[in-house]
């Protein structure tokens, strides 16, 4: 389902399975199991292929409900609040969605979690939104000092890549 949502950009072509995969997963016998938390990202992220600003409010109230499930501990603590911050920005929340960023970094920090450059890059993005694009670009440079889960080496454009393009153009650095 990740595959088909954030890499195929599918939305509804995958609702009905959405849908469905959320719903076994928040059966009683299945709550316990720590990939129904999964299926509320996908979901989420469904909603937002759909239409992201007519669902931000649904996509927000579905993270919530989840996040009382899990703590930074989990990875999953981590999609979900960035599935909420894409909500935000749906709605030109920038600000609220970068202080959920900040909210978030603390939270992993208080529970040992390492720096995460995917925060970085979300925050990179809310300052291109708001135009604030040499922000942005220091942000961009600062991720790449840590390790990144995406693999540069391939030569394949990444979605960094694509930030980093457009906010370079908007510096007139094309």
């Amino acid at each position: 389902m990740r595959n088909r949502l954030s890499n195929n950009g599918e939305g509804e072509s995958a609702l009905a399975d959405a849908v469905s995969l959320l719903e076994l997963s928040h059966r009683p016998e299945n709550l316990e199991c720590p990939q129904s938390v999964c299926t509320t990202h996908d979901i989420s992220g469904c909603y937002s292929n759909l239409d992201g600003p007519g669902w931000a409010e649904d996509r927000k109230a579905v993270c919530e409900e989840t996040l009382t499930r899990v703590t930074p501990a989990w990875p999953c603590y981590t999609c979900l609040n960035r599935e909420y911050v894409d909500a935000l920005l749906d709605q030109g929340r920038h600000e609220d969605a970068l202080e959920r960023l900040n909210a978030l970094e603390t939270a992993l920090k208080e529970h040992g979690e390492e720096d995460d450059s995917r925060l970085l890059k979300d925050r990179a993005g809310v300052f291109r939104e708001q135009g604030r694009y040499q922000e942005a670009r220091d942000l961009l440079d600062k991720s790449e000092t840590f390790d990144d889960f995406i693999s540069q080496s391939e030569g394949n454009w990444t979605h960094t890549d694509t930030l980093r393009a457009g906010i370079l153009a908007r510096l007139d650095r094309v």
